[in-house]
């Protein structure tokens, strides 16, 4: 491979270090690297690759992320929209044909989770090959996410079946034992919690095993690899990342203020009226609550840029962590 050898790309000794993996491309050797013995790259080393690839592709990086986040946000509220733009109140007393708001809310809950689902997985194939230095384009990005959009709906039914089974067996114990045995039904809880943090960091890398580890490859079973033999070490980086992310997060909305708001205040203010024990509603029309377009702009704009920079430094870590385990990982 040193002589431009034809392997598949894939973890291999690396031919200047044998104790460590390195990545071939298909044609070079990358500068990415695991220990190959379980151990992830320290602390520091992680967050700093973490920054460093989104650094190395910024612009494209930052209009994928805040790109797709736009387009999301104006989805949500268009769909809010569709769903209950002409719903009303009228005298306290709720206006509208409901079984049509139920429907046409499970389709826009569909399609944003489809959506949700497809940006997860552009930005997880965008990072994956800034991390191995593998010149990522939102188009192949778009490309890669849009094919492998039918894997990942095939996981979230297995494991919402799987979740489903799960429920129905615990309340129905919980139901069993609840006159009979109380102390089983609480024992049973304290188990179900553990266990539900464990299985939650187990699958916390499905959108990267979707997209980034070969068809052939259980998602499931590729997501579980990267804890395996070292759960601590990589919940420690988890929480580490996403409280710093919300952190920071929320620092930025709170300097943002009131700017822009995705419900016109004055409105939502004008609704209440009364004081004291005496408080009504006025007759109000969901549509009333939108602000004007000026400051839906605004909000919409400064929401999508701060959920697309949380976005994208999210993914990026777990990314790296992922391709730190040694997970499986194609090109």
């Amino acid at each position: 491979m040193t002589d431009g050898g034809q392997a598949a790309p894939g973890w291999y000794p690396d031919p200047y270090q044998p104790a460590r993996l390195r990545y071939w491309d298909g044609e070079v050797w990358t500068e990415h690297y695991h220990e190959g013995d379980g151990k992830l790259p320290s602390i520091g080393d992680w967050l700093s690759s973490t920054f460093n690839a989104i650094g190395a592709y910024g612009i494209p990086a930052l209009a994928l992320a805040v790109g797709a986040s736009c387009v999301l946000n104006l989805v949500t509220f268009g769909g809010l929209f569709w769903v209950a733009g002409d719903a009303q109140l009228v005298n306290e007393e709720f206006v509208g044909d409901v079984g049509d708001i139920i429907v046409r809310g499970a389709v826009v809950v569909i399609v944003l989770m489809l959506g949700q689902g497809f940006v997860w997985l552009a930005i997880n194939r965008f990072m994956q090959r800034a991390h191995l230095q593998a010149e990522p384009s939102i188009g192949e990005a778009l490309a890669r996410a849009l094919a492998r959009v039918p894997r990942l709906v095939g996981v979230w039914l297995l494991l919402a079946v799987a979740v489903v089974i799960v429920i129905g067996i615990g309340v129905l114990l919980a139901v069993l034992l609840l006159e009979t045995a109380p102390a089983l039904v609480a024992l049973l809880v304290l188990v179900m919690l553990p266990l539900a943090v464990f299985v939650s960091v187990k699958l916390s890398f499905i959108s990267a095993a979707v997209v980034a580890a070969p068809t052939n490859e259980s998602a499931i079973r590729a997501s579980a690899q990267v804890s395996k033999g070292r759960f601590w070490p990589v919940v420690g980086r988890v929480l580490l990342l996403s409280i710093g992310v919300a952190i920071v997060s929320g620092m930025i909305s709170g300097a943002l203020g009131g700017l822009g708001q995705p419900i016109d205040q004055n409105a939502l203010n004008d609704i209440v009226v009364g004081s004291g024990n005496d408080i009504g509603i006025r007759d109000f029309a969901f549509r009333d609550l939108l602000p004007s377009a000026g400051s839906f702009l605004v909000y919409i704009v400064a929401s999508s840029i701060i959920s697309g920079l949380t976005g994208l430094v999210t993914t990026s870590g777990f990314m790296r962590l992922y391709l730190d385990s040694g997970a499986p990982s194609e090109l």
